[in-house]
């Protein structure tokens, strides 16, 4: 901004310049040397004002061109923070489902291995019962059968 200032003032002053010696010598011809050498001045004096603004432009995007670069590492750098957070969450949330369903299915086997005792034992209590009976019977049939010996 400053530089901005610094060129219109310099302009400024050598057109102020320019048309007082114009004034001063517009009745001789000493007067259009000095306009010429005026003339040349400010040509150099802009060319120069434009040379540093190229050059300047030029830092500023090489600047923005950096500034760019680390604000889009940055963002790469959070996006792979986020999805590590979000596999780590998701391995997590895996793992506590598989510890959940073997949990139930120990719940499930032990609940069936206590259902399976006792209806195998009350199975074989049942058979012990049915064969015992049909054994009296047959028994009893046996002795029935039999005429005593007298």
């Amino acid at each position: 901004m400053t530089r901005l200032k610094r060129k219109t003032i310099l302009v400024s002053l050598s057109l102020s310049t320019l048309v007082a010696s114009g004034t001063a010598y517009a009745y001789t011809g000493a007067g259009e040397t000095l306009q010429q050498w005026m003339k040349s001045q400010v040509q150099l004096q802009q060319q120069a004002s434009e040379d540093q603004l190229r050059e300047e432009m030029n830092t500023a995007r090489i600047a923005l061109s950096d500034t760019e670069k680390a604000s889009l590492a940055s963002v790469d750098e959070q996006l792979d923070k986020q999805s590590a957070a979000a596999a780590n969450q998701a391995s997590r949330r895996i793992q506590q489902s598989q510890k959940d369903y073997a949990e139930q299915i120990d719940r499930a086997a032990t609940e069936l291995s206590k259902t399976s005792r006792e209806a195998f034992d009350a199975y074989v209590a049942s058979a012990t019962g049915r064969m015992q009976t049909e054994l009296e019977r047959t028994v009893t049939q046996t002795i029935q059968g039999f005429e005593p010996i007298n």
